[in-house]
């Protein structure tokens, strides 16, 4: 009896991390295109922006790791494809661009994009919730 109650409050984490990681890349997705065509953002949102896909990046990591059911233990697990691009986006780039090019013009945030891919998720996520209409598709 117990177990299902773990199972159940395990889902529902993994749920919460799922809606971050799609709240987040589309959080993204407008964020960064915004950044390409020039519009400038205040240091302090531009960081904390970095720092939510950087926190998306590790929920994503999570979650491939409980759906596959594979230890992270293992180092064959940790060189799969999905989980090399969210070990980009975990970095913060923002910063490690600071830090590298000394404030020149070099655009590794745009990276980030990468974590926009987990939108193509939110079908997947909704089909998990019974309760819902046809009509929130």
């Amino acid at each position: 009896m117990s177990r299902s109650v773990t199972d159940k409050s395990l889902m529902n984490k993994i749920q919460i991390f799922r809606l971050f990681s799609i709240l987040s890349a589309i959080a993204v997705g407008l964020w960064l295109p915004l950044k390409l065509i020039g519009i400038s953002f205040p240091r302090e949102l531009d960081l904390a922006l970095d720092f939510l896909v950087s926190c998306s990046a590790a929920s994503n990591i999570a979650i491939f790791f409980y759906e596959r059911k594979l230890s992270s233990n293992d180092w064959r697990s940790w060189i799969k494809l999905s989980v090399l691009l969210d070990m980009i986006c975990v970095m913060p780039l923002l910063l490690i661009e600071d830090w590298l090019f000394d404030g020149a013009h070099v655009s590794l945030v745009f990276l980030n994009l990468l974590v926009c891919r987990h939108v193509w998720n939110i079908k997947a996520f909704l089909d998990e919730f019974d309760n819902l209409k046809p009509i929130v598709y």
